[in-house]
């Protein structure tokens, strides 16, 4: 019947097919021509059966070897399989890179690349130093803050160098799908694996040193969350069986060196900062930026533009000069461009002999400066300087407090925040009702008050400005001018109590490269003084207090 007819019809048809793709094969096979599907398989096979991996490993990638070779090639999954296939069978399973051992040897050539972070580079020597007692010991997982140019990046670019170790960097910066870095499961279209071993992949091996970058700037919303998945990843109880969605198999991940970088330690989860070995990354002082840009920013030129550095120096002077005139930053990138431009100028007139660069110099090649020298410089009573702590670095402000009418009324002007504000408030309560030992007109209190925090275009918050608030209320009141020199920085109580402030380093180190040289602080600071540049302990007196009237006692006395 016809049924029947049809079915014999298709059953030939098929039959003749085999035929003929089976006679094709021995024909090429005669005359040295091999299938490109077959050589795949064979070379597939090869690469599992000499991977060092676990047997369980092997016998999954076997089957997915026999589902490839099962496959047509004009069906779907015939590409997915064999990208999967290939990612998986060039992965470095068990290839590591022989890093350099001599401790010795990787601290000179750090210390010749690189300026600063002294406490990165004793944690590595001390990893180092146990490494060799114990071959299984989990590295460190470091995590640089600190504000932007001020060489957490290249630190861990030049420590793959010293060690011969490969380096990898993930940016993870405004990163909100987990998938970017666990991988996209192979159900999906386009399904590919995660940032973190496809950066493995790429470098061969799987000791290498993995920069994970801008750490405090990652999102989460409906496509998860990354934060979570790098929990997995620098978790060394876990990341021996790390499993990336594409990969479906364990990777041991314990011999990666893993580096992160952020600018705001508050922005960190703290599931995430829980698991880091967290470094303070200061910014410079003018004397850092001088050293900086005379022994490896001009070497580093003379490389990179193919001269003799030697032929170019610059003065203390002038390079003083390019950093309070021409930038404004907590590290040394825009000093850096502003120093390329000038040698550039240079090289193309002609380099034939050492040519020293003078501050009187600097507006020839330059132009007039963007900013104005930075020096605390006021003449009446009523304002004092506040260092402040920013994401980009510190900062040094003026407080200016006038009275403007006898309703009692009070004026913040400046961006404050609430919390500012409410410090302003605070101040003003004390003062009310403050002991004897303050002398001053407390009438004038009850008047209407204006507070000013100048640089208005830039939001500000935060308790640590209470201090300075009350100092500069009493000079207003007294008439007294407070010396230029003096900063203060504590949150102030109601009854007078001066409190432990954060950022401590931050602000006193800005407040030594604007001239500040007597700053007080609070008590409970004193103990985060250790982690000031020994420059500016030397050159600046911190006063501790506890109370704000030894303050008074000490700059209206």
């Amino acid at each position: 019947n016809k049924v029947e007819d049809e079915v014999r019809e298709n059953f030939e048809k098929s039959e003749k097919e085999i035929f003929v793709r089976e006679k094709i094969k021995t024909l090429s096979s005669e005359i040295g021509i091999v299938d490109a599907k077959e050589s795949e398989v064979k070379e597939f096979t090869r690469l599992v059966d000499e991977a060092k991996v676990d047997k369980r490993v092997k016998d999954s990638l076997y089957v997915e070897i026999k589902s490839f070779a099962a496959v047509s090639s004009n069906s779907p999954e015939y590409g997915s399989l064999r990208a999967h296939l290939e990612f998986v069978t060039s992965l470095p399973w068990n290839k590591k890179s022989k890093a350099i051992q001599d401790i010795k040897e990787v601290d000179e050539h750090l210390n010749e690349l690189h300026y600063g972070l002294d406490k990165a580079k004793t944690i590595i020597e001390e990893f180092m130093t146990l490494k060799k007692e114990n071959k299984n010991l989990h590295s460190p997982v470091l995590c640089l803050i600190g504000p932007p140019g001020t060489g957490k990046t290249t630190f861990a670019r030049e420590l793959a160098g010293s060690c011969n170790r490969e380096f990898v960097k993930v940016s993870v910066g405004g990163l909100s799908d987990s998938s970017e870095l666990i991988g996209h499961r192979r159900t999906y279209i386009g399904a590919g694996p995660g940032k973190i071993m496809e950066g493995i992949r790429k470098c061969g091996v799987n000791n290498p040193i993995i920069l994970i970058d801008e750490v405090d700037k990652m999102a989460k919303d409906y496509r998860g969350d990354p934060a979570s998945v790098l929990l997995e990843v620098l978790d060394q109880n876990q990341n021996r069986e790390f499993v990336d969605n594409y990969v479906q198999e364990p990777f041991d991940l314990s011999n990666v060196l893993f580096i992160l970088t952020a600018n705001d330690e508050s922005k960190i989860p703290k599931a995430l900062y829980d698991r880091l070995e967290v470094i303070e990354v200061s910014s410079y002082t003018l004397i850092d930026k001088i050293e900086i840009a005379k022994n490896y920013t001009i070497p580093r030129f003379g490389k990179e533009y193919g001269f003799d550095h030697k032929k170019v120096k610059f003065t203390d002077d002038a390079i003083a000069k390019l950093i309070t005139s021409y930038t404004r930053e907590a590290g040394v990138r825009e000093l850096e461009r502003k120093m390329a431009s000038i040698i550039r100028k240079l090289l193309i007139k002609g380099l034939d002999k050492t040519v020293t660069i003078k501050d009187t110099d600097i507006e020839k090649y330059l132009g007039l400066g963007k900013f104005a020298e930075f020096k605390s410089s006021y003449s009446s009573s009523g304002v004092v300087n506040v260092p402040a702590c920013t994401s980009l670095g510190g900062c040094l402000l003026n407080i200016e407090v006038s009275f403007t009418g006898e309703k009692e009324y009070l004026f913040a002007t400046g961006s404050l925040g609430k919390v500012m504000q409410e410090s302003a408030s605070v101040a003003i309560g004390y003062l009310k009702s403050a002991p004897k030992e303050i002398k001053l007109d407390r009438k004038r209190l009850y008047e209407s008050m204006h507070i000013h925090v100048l640089d208005g275009a830039t939001p500000k918050e935060g308790p640590s400005a209470g201090m300075g608030i009350a100092v500069a209320i009493v000079s207003e009141i007294l008439g007294t001018k407070v010396p230029q020199e003096y900063a203060f920085t504590g949150e102030i109580t109601l009854k007078g109590r001066i409190l432990k402030v954060g950022g401590i380093k931050e602000k006193l180190i800005s407040a030594y490269n604007a001239g500040i040289r007597r700053v007080f602080i609070p008590d409970e600071n004193e103990s985060d003084l250790y982690l000031l540049p020994k420059k500016v302990l030397k050159n600046m007196e911190i006063v501790c207090v506890n109370s704000f009237t030894e303050v008074y006692m000490d700059v209206f006395k």
